[in-house]
């Protein structure tokens, strides 16, 4: 018996382990968003502890090797519209236990492929029928364009995909009630934070330095932070991200290049450039215009830099506790208050406070191996049939 399968069948052998991270986006292969980022801290930090990690993603253009090795983490790919593809890479990793960034039609076909292993569904997006009326209506594609998004993340297998789970984690609290109600589980999933060290210390800007980081998609409404910029031009607005949607995109930088105060960065790519740390550092606020969130991994970075955070969404409290919750579409009031006696410092700081306290990395890990160690035991009880194809 191979030390893989002695470890699935005895659960505390953890160090013997090897895990598989499916996800649709992984930092350093193309531009990403908080997924991306989160799946490759992720399999980061489990290779810093000592445990076999590999991931699972749809190829890129951008890919130049089909096999390429990050931070220890052995990547593997396939093509997007080829699922028979990817069951034979999930196969092919041979994992112990399989960890997917989204309750999908992949972790359904993946939970078939490996029925004798443990697979693990984090709800990092979880989107209702009101996310998916917003995805609808601020588009950055044709309608019939976003039909194969939904069929993936949004109809029957997806949620047979956590119903059937091993573990089903999500990394806010606020997103517990409602996965339970989206895939009708029998109690909450489990909260696992994200792993990330605040930097002990910060140089702000000395003038007010405000920033945006985000896709420049419709769903984000950038077009409020630049109104804000238009409103407030003794201020210094910089934008982060990059567009996928060349018509929004292009006339958002046509607005920003009108306005001296506003700068694009474009994406910058956190494997190879600390651009956007650096940024962080100097900032006094994130502005999050966005109409939904999930709990996004940049109200984590900002607060953990002393950013205050003026947003509309406010996931686990972050824009009410640790900024201005916009409660009645009026960011310019947010912003004002904000900027009034410093409120934006003392936010910043009980930011900082609490993602030192919530997201060290070492115990935000141990948080995960307990999950991981969670479902191999239950995998190891479970007849090898548990998976089929009725839904």
């Amino acid at each position: 018996m191979c030390a893989r399968r002695k470890c699935r069948l005895a659960p505390a052998c953890l160090l013997d382990m090897r895990v598989c991270i499916v996800t649709n986006e992984f930092l350093g292969v193309g531009a990403t968003g908080g997924i991306g980022v989160g799946a490759r801290s992720l399999g980061r930090h489990l290779v810093a502890h000592g445990i076999e990690a590999c991931g699972i993603i749809p190829r890129s253009p951008q890919l130049l090797s089909p096999t390429p090795c990050m931070d220890g983490i052995s990547v593997r790919t396939y093509d997007r519209l080829d699922l028979r593809a990817l069951t034979r890479e999930v196969r092919a990793a041979d994992a112990d236990v399989y960890h997917y960034f989204q309750a999908s039609l992949g972790a359904y076909l993946g939970q078939l492929a490996m029925p004798d292993r443990a697979h693990v569904v984090e709800c990092i997006y979880p989107r209702d029928w009101s996310d998916w009326r917003i995805e609808f209506r601020l588009r950055h594609r044709s309608a019939l364009g976003l039909v194969p998004s939904f069929v993936y993340f949004g109809m029957r297998p997806a949620t047979v995909s956590a119903r059937r789970a091993d573990a089903v984690q999500v990394p806010a609290r606020f997103l517990q009630a409602k996965v339970r109600r989206l895939y009708s589980l029998s109690m909450n999933p489990q909260f696992v934070p994200m792993p990330f060290d605040a930097p002990a210390d910060v140089e702000k800007s000395p003038l007010p330095l405000l920033v945006f980081v985000g896709r420049i998609v419709p769903r984000k409404r950038l077009e409020i932070a630049l109104d804000l910029a238009r409103r407030f031009p003794t201020l210094r607005f910089v934008v982060i991200g990059g567009g996928i949607d060349k018509g929004y995109s292009g006339e958002m930088r046509r607005r920003g290049a009108m306005l001296a105060n506003v700068t694009f960065t474009g994406f910058i790519d956190q494997a190879t450039d600390h651009g956007l740390f650096n940024y962080l550092s100097k900032a006094w606020v994130l502005i999050n215009t966005a109409a939904r969130e999930g709990l996004p991994l940049t109200f984590i970075e900002a607060a953990a830099h002393r950013c205050a955070i003026l947003s509309e969404c406010d996931p686990d409290g972050y824009a009410s506790n640790f900024g201005y919750h916009v409660t009645d579409g009026d960011f310019a009031r947010g912003m004002e208050w904000l900027l009034t006696n410093e409120n934006w410092r003392l936010a910043g700081e009980r930011g900082h406070l609490h993602v030192a306290r919530e997201h060290v990395s070492g115990d935000a890990i141990k948080s995960q191996l307990s999950v991981y160690d969670e479902s191999l035991a239950r995998a190891a009880t479970m007849p090898r049939g548990r998976y089929h194809l009725t839904m």
